[in-house]
């Protein structure tokens, strides 16, 4: 069950969206967020846009396994396949309907991946001041290399 009344005021957890079509089960993405989770409670909501030749059940199957996972360590966790969507539109969308604090985009490790070779990861980046990580399945995580929130310019503040 989804309670976003209650988890949209919550401040004592991370809301983390997580945006994972291919890799959305892999054990090591998994084993990350549990790992985050651990550090800090988190509230996991999972985007999975349309990605290669994987199928809308494929990607349910997927999605149900990891939240299944997230449940166990008493994570909470929700999310849909966005199958027709494009990966930018769908972030974009996820940004400005749910709350969210950081933002973690996942590709398999050691591939071209299409969504870092079309910028998702610096597109991503021009929308939000969210920190946004990518993470390798297989390889670990990045802090994306151009972090810089919109509209940072000579203002004085955080880096």
């Amino acid at each position: 069950p989804v309670r976003i009344e209650d988890d949209a005021v919550r401040w004592d957890v991370t809301h983390t969206l997580v945006i994972a079509t291919q890799t959305v089960n892999s054990p090591d993405l998994v084993d990350h967020l549990i790992g985050l989770h651990r550090e800090k409670p988190h509230r996991f909501t999972f985007i999975s846009p349309a990605s290669g030749e994987i199928s809308r059940e494929e990607v349910c199957d997927r999605l149900a396994a990891t939240m299944a996972a997230l449940y166990r360590v008493e994570a909470d966790a929700t999310g849909q396949p966005m199958g027709g969507s494009e990966p930018f539109a769908a972030v974009r969308n996820a940004i400005e309907h749910y709350r969210v604090d950081d933002i973690l985009v996942s590709t398999l490790a050691g591939s071209d991946s299409q969504w870092i070779a079309d910028g998702l990861l610096e597109r991503i980046e021009e929308i939000t001041d969210d920190p946004v990580t990518h993470f390798e399945a297989g390889a670990g995580t990045r802090k994306s290399a151009e972090a810089v929130p919109v509209g940072a310019g000579t203002e004085g503040g955080e880096s």
